[in-house]
């Protein structure tokens, strides 16, 4: 996932250098959703995030079960 990342803002900071920072949010949008889909799948131990924060736990738990069904 850090790959991802990483070419996400080379990228994003490529289309800064040549004056188009609407591309350069675009790309970085991109990378995020690409990110966030994929820590959905990987399905991860929520148990420290249940401990810290009991209701966010249980909001990723139900996307991740929205995402499942659709």
């Amino acid at each position: 996932m850090g790959r991802i990342a990483a070419v996400a803002t080379d990228a994003a900071a490529w289309h800064l250098t040549v004056r188009d920072p609407t591309a350069a949010i675009e790309l970085l949008e991109v990378g995020r959703s690409v990110l966030s889909t994929g820590l959905l799948d990987e399905r991860p131990d929520l148990s420290r995030l249940e401990l810290a924060d009991s209701g966010l736990a249980r909001r990723l738990i139900e996307v991740g079960a929205w995402r499942t069904r659709r």
